[in-house]
């Protein structure tokens, strides 16, 4: 929040935040947030978050700064938290140390230029500058290299493998600084050094670099801060001092050119550290800062995870979570922001001594106030004052779980973290209402991002949202951050995906409108008491039922264990695959041919299925749910004014019937061939001949019954159907779809259709479909692929081999089939 009002402070009116004052920007930040904040509240409404709105706190209440307040003063006195001049993340546009978390680290794998506040052209990175330091006293030189030339200025010394003979002789001798006058630098071994890396030369800067820190404190080496807060030279540079570090950057080059001791550039693949606030470039820069001890904390989550007491979900990602607390460093939490909760530390300051030169670093005490600070140091009789520490602290804090989920990054759909600072953040209301792309780009110039970065938002905006952002609504894209949430990867948000769930709550209105319109035909429907079955209930009834309490017990069970993407998909399905898809078709002709109890019975039934489905979704679909579920009739006795606080749907042992799903899933499969069989071979003018034939008594049962049901699930295609019995001869001249091994679907062909080309297009299927089957064992074989990918995900990879493997099966059955029919 400090960062954004600061752009917004300069786009405005070209003031710093240290132009205006502490109190007066403080002051500013309260505006804005006051200002936003109601803006906020109504987006998370309009999003359909439900929350106790009861209990909404701002970070900076008093009670909250009370508390942070006590935890840091508890944590000061149990030694956890404690004060240490060392290499911080230092952000030079916000002059503030900045956590690991808050840092994003850019690959590159060779030059590249880029863009950083405070700087007309561009900035190269992504390369190896070699220079030659001389040697003092001698006519030598040693070649070393570096990608941040500017940070020669702090070098102070160069370390060298002990072994390495080529520098044996070098070990404690001096190089002569080219630009520091009188800086000599030491030449140290250490093992550190690979010989083979480069010239086997490795130029130290203690005080701006993580390892050479290290190598600093083993031998003894200087300490030297050449930045200042802002990001200049300071007086510790020479001749460059007040000059910005990356302008020194290509001026030190020159300059080495100058005096021959420049080499060469080479590309060199790095990690660019970036400020996630400001993208400034992170510099590492030693301050005294507060930190806190991390080593007893990581071991007691270790052993937390290890005894059970934390389970981490995916199991995969509890690989990542031990690796990354085995390398936990301490945790630098101040912060100089002026807008936070201030430590609540005091240096003391001895009167009659100047407060630079009273070693005062050792001078600090925690309290909640002044007074109980000198109190914790007894030291109520010394003549001191007191200076409270300007710092903030970096405060931000979970609720401990038991079981814990990896958290995911928001991605734009070409991979990148959705950032203020790129232009690339969605806001979430353009995807529920819709957006122009004119008025995308229009909200880029309205906000604080430097020219340069809007040229790049504005054609990133281009490529991903050509014809601007579409309306969505807000369980479409409710639904789809669910969906999202594998449990694996970070998330790459596609406002394509989104869309396609927008159809998804269009299906469901559509099935919900015929529903309720077929309950409104009847003179007057009432809803039985409760859910409970009849004994009328026809074959597909008892299939819908059991389908729908097959996906409560499983919904139920995902949520349990957090599975979020499981249970949207298990959500989903239901209403498309067994509701929309199957129970509503079938039941048009059980209303349309039944008895009046038949009907009754199929219209509860659509009216039980109904009321689950919408009850089940609202956690996923809140707003299109409550819509719905109060056109319902209410059953008798049933008071509730909202889904929201409708009981959740539980399994229920009545439902269950396996049996139905077998039986079903017979009728199920012969329309599904006998779609397929339509859509390949049926005559465009005649009336198609369909024959169903079952190879035992009990299918052929189930057949005859339900031979009107399975007219209505095989589309609209004029056909004729034969069911025939077990004894009867299989019939001649027609192609098989093989059901199961009990049922098979034949359509007659011969003489409608080119044998020797229909061959020839079905061997061309089965090569395509045979490559998508290597190429799917090849993916889900992978020993990588096991341990690094979400179980869900794996699930669906299976799934889908499977599905392969069935229809290349049935592409080689298909050209058995033609060939047989070659002989007839």
């Amino acid at each position: 929040m400090p960062s954004v009002v600061e752009k917004m402070l300069w786009k405005v009116k070209k003031q710093t935040r240290h132009d205006l004052g502490r109190t007066r920007f403080i002051e500013l930040v309260q505006d804005w947030k006051e200002e936003y904040h109601q803006k906020i509240n109504n987006a998370l409404r309009e999003m359909g978050c439900s929350l106790d709105w009861s209990r909404e706190a701002f970070t900076m209440d008093d009670k909250f700064s009370a508390a942070v307040t006590d935890v840091f003063v508890r944590l000061y006195e149990e030694g956890i938290i404690y004060r240490a001049n060392r290499l911080v993340n230092w952000d030079s546009t916000l002059m503030t140390a900045l956590s690991n978390l808050e840092v994003d680290n850019m690959e590159l794998t060779g030059r590249t230029l880029l863009d950083v506040p405070g700087y007309e052209r561009k900035v190269e990175f992504g390369v190896m500058v070699h220079f030659k330091y001389p040697i003092e006293d001698s006519t030598e030189y040693l070649e070393v290299a570096t990608t941040r030339p500017e940070t020669i200025l702090g070098d102070t010394g160069i370390a060298v493998h002990p072994d390495d003979a080529r520098y044996t002789q070098l070990v404690g001798k001096y190089a002569i600084h080219p630009f520091i006058r009188g800086r000599r630098i030491p030449i140290v071994a250490d093992t550190y050094v690979d010989p083979e890396f480069g010239t086997g030369a490795v130029k130290i800067t203690p005080a701006h670099d993580p390892n050479d820190f290290v190598l600093g404190m083993t031998h003894n080496l200087d300490f030297i801060n050449i930045l200042t807060d802002d990001g200049l030279i300071n007086e510790n540079g020479g001749c460059y001092v007040g000059q910005k570090r990356f302008d020194v950057r290509y001026s030190i080059q020159e300059d080495l050119r100058r005096q021959g001791l420049y080499v060469d550039k080479k590309d060199n693949p790095m990690t660019v550290p970036l400020s996630e606030r400001t993208r400034d470039i992170v510099e590492p820069i030693m301050k005294p800062q507060w930190w806190v001890k991390m080593s007893s904390l990581a071991e007691d989550a270790v052993k937390a995870v290890h005894d059970g007491q934390i389970k981490i979900k995916p199991e995969s990602a509890e690989k990542s979570f031990l690796n990354w607390m085995a390398n936990l460093n301490d945790w630098c939490i101040s912060r100089q922001l002026w807008w936070g909760h201030q430590c609540p530390v005091y240096q003391v300051h001895f009167k009659g001594q100047e407060e630079g030169n009273q070693a005062s670093e050792n001078r600090w005490f925690a309290g909640k106030t002044e007074e109980e600070g000198l109190a914790v140091d007894r030291i109520l009789t010394l003549a001191v004052k007191f200076n409270a520490d300007e710092d903030t602290a970096f405060a931000k804090a979970r609720e401990a779980w038991p079981d814990k989920e990896f958290e995911l990054a928001v991605r734009d759909s070409d991979g990148r973290k959705m950032s203020k600072s790129l232009g690339n953040v969605i806001d979430p209301l353009d995807v529920i209402h819709g957006i122009e792309l004119q008025d995308l780009h229009d909200k880029l110039l309205m906000g604080n991002l430097a020219p340069t970065e809007v040229k790049k938002a504005t054609a990133y905006q281009k490529a991903a949202f050509p014809q601007g952002i579409p309306e969505c609504g807000t369980d479409a894209l409710h639904f789809s951050l669910i969906a999202y949430t594998t449990g694996g990867g970070d998330i790459n948000f596609d406002v394509k995906v989104i869309h396609a769930y927008r159809r998804f709550c269009n299906k469901i209105w559509n099935a919900s409108k015929y529903v309720l319109g077929k309950l409104e035909s009847v003179n007057v429907f009432v809803p039985a008491k409760q859910r409970a079955l009849t004994g009328k209930e026809s074959l597909a009834e008892l299939w819908a039922l059991h389908k729908m309490n097959s996906a409560v017990r499983e919904v139920s069970q995902a949520l349990e264990q957090r599975e979020f993407m499981k249970s949207a998909n298990l959500v989903y399905a239901f209403w498309y695959f067994h509701l929309c898809d199957v129970f509503i078709e079938n039941s048009k002709a059980l209303i349309q041919e039944g008895s009046e109890a038949q009907i009754n019975s199929a219209l509860q039934t659509l009216y039980t299925a109904l009321e689950v489905a919408l009850v089940l979704s609202h956690p996923f679909l809140p707003f299109i749910s409550e819509e719905l579920w109060q056109r319902l009739p209410r059953r008798p006795a049933d008071e509730t004014k909202s889904i929201s606080v409708a009981k959740y749907p539980e399994w229920e042992a009545q439902f269950e019937n396996p049996e139905a799903e077998v039986a079903y899933d017979i009728i199920l499969g012969c329309s599904k061939g006998i779609r397929s069989l339509m859509a390949e071979y049926a005559p465009k003018e005649a009336e198609a001949e369909i024959i169903i034939q079952a190879y035992d008594a009990a299918s052929y049962e189930i057949l005859s019954e339900e031979k009107s049901s399975i007219r209505s699930l095989s589309g609209k295609g004029a056909m004729k159907i034969a069911i025939f019995s077990p004894d009867h001869a299989r019939p001649a001249g027609c192609v098989a779809f093989p059901v199961s091994s009990v049922v098979s679907v034949f359509i007659h062909v011969k003489g409608r259709v080119d044998l020797d080309e229909e061959i020839s297009k079905a061997t061309k299927k089965l090569d395509k479909a045979s490559a998508a089957v290597q190429k799917q064992r090849r993916l889900v074989s992978d020993p990588a692929y096991v341990e690094k990918v979400a179980v869900a995900t794996q699930d669906a990879d299976r799934k889908k081999l499977t599905d392969l493997e069935s229809e290349a099966n049935g592409f080689r059955i298909t050209i058995e089939q033609f060939k047989k029919l070659k002989l007839e």
